[in-house]
């Protein structure tokens, strides 16, 4: 298993979130997941993947925005 550095600050902000969490048992925990994902993003985000999309980015754009728009993403 690897370490990485980070602030203090960043640390303190992760332990408040990992405390009113119920998924995440500690910090590393959150910290993996968060890693993980953006990983599968930058992924799905590399030309390889881009070829294999089923929408174009418009479409996407589009159902991102409706999608917004009922609440489901931020």
């Amino acid at each position: 298993m690897a370490s990485v550095q980070i602030s203090d600050q960043l640390l303190a902000d992760l332990e408040h979130i990992v405390k009113d969490s119920k998924e995440f048992k500690d910090v590393s925990a959150y910290a993996g997941y968060i890693l993980e994902q953006v990983v599968a993003k930058k992924k799905q985000a590399t030309p390889a993947a881009a070829s294999h999309a089923t929408y174009s980015k418009e479409d996407e754009d589009k159902i991102k925005e409706r999608l917004k728009n009922l609440g489901y993403l931020d």
